[in-house]
């Protein structure tokens, strides 16, 4: 399975061919989406529940379990937000891939991935 981020599903919905990733992932029934990336989505107007037919929702982590694994990274983190880490770790613990488009965050998640 593969975790998508906010930045693919935006990308693919500005773009009139849409993300080939994504479509690519859609297609092989392997797209799992973030209920926080859901929420994001929404507020923006996207058609949520078009989009995400058939895809699974995964649930955020507890609050307590998120700011443990905070703890544990290596410092400095930067230009990682809050919904970012979120879904790296959702990734990671269910050892899914993650397909974003943000530079940052993709190379939180191959940097302790390979751990």
């Amino acid at each position: 399975m593969i975790l998508v981020d906010t930045s693919v599903w935006v990308a693919h919905l500005r773009d009139p061919g849409g993300d080939p990733s994504l479509i690519a992932g859609l297609e092989s029934g392997v797209v799992a989406a973030d209920e926080f990336v859901a929420g994001e989505l929404a507020l923006a107007g996207a058609p949520v529940t078009v989009l995400f037919g058939g895809v699974e929702i995964v649930r955020a982590s507890p609050h307590e379990e998120v700011m443990d694994f905070v703890a544990r990274l290596p410092r400095p983190v930067r230009g990682v937000g809050w919904i970012d880490v979120h879904l790296v770790h959702a990734a990671l613990i269910r050892r899914y891939g993650l397909l974003s488009r943000d530079t940052r965050q993709r190379a939180l998640f191959e940097s302790l991935r390979r751990r």
